[in-house]
């Protein structure tokens, strides 16, 4: 008969805690590197969705102003007819109004007046902030002819604000 004697036999069937802690801790590094790349894209593309509505938004205003010239002289749009979905009809006509809102919300416009001419205006990532001059400087808001305009808008992945000048600057 034979005895086998269970204490002399080594268990190597199986990890132990400590290999299991640092499979999991490089899953976790590994896991949190990828995230950060992840959003790193998600960011610039959302920043370049910006950059490109930006510049769609800033040439249908330039549209307007040769389009739209009245009497008086050629006009960029009121800071009324830019901001609001009513004034879009005549502004963008032809044109997916998709370009005015800003990527990643749900809002009907994302374009907002600017309060006053101090520069830099401070928008948000989900806003472009439209400043429409009178020939004096001021801020054009419908009483006189908008004769040049800025339109700003923040970078997510760095969060810079920059912004879109007119072509004509009169």
């Amino acid at each position: 008969m034979f005895v086998i004697n269970m204490a002399d036999k080594k268990h190597t069937a199986g990890f132990s805690i400590i290999e299991l802690l640092i499979v999991m801790a490089v899953i976790a590094i590994l896991s949190g590197l990828t995230i950060g790349i992840v959003n790193s894209y998600r960011f610039s593309g959302r920043d370049a969705e910006r950059v490109s509505d930006a510049e769609s938004i800033a040439r249908s205003f330039e549209i307007s102003y040769l389009r739209d010239a009245t009497a008086s002289g050629p006009s960029y749009p009121t800071t009324q007819k830019a901001t609001t979905t009513s004034g879009y009809s005549s502004l963008f006509k032809g044109q997916s109004l998709d370009a005015t809102k800003a990527p990643g919300t749900n809002v009907a416009t994302s374009i907002v007046a600017a309060t006053s001419t101090t520069q830099p205006q401070a928008p948000t990532k989900d806003q472009y902030i439209y400043l429409p001059f009178t020939a004096n400087g001021t801020l054009c808001n419908g009483s006189a002819l908008c004769v040049r305009f800025l339109l700003y808008y923040r970078l997510e992945s760095d969060n810079t604000v920059h912004a879109v000048e007119s072509i004509h600057q009169q």
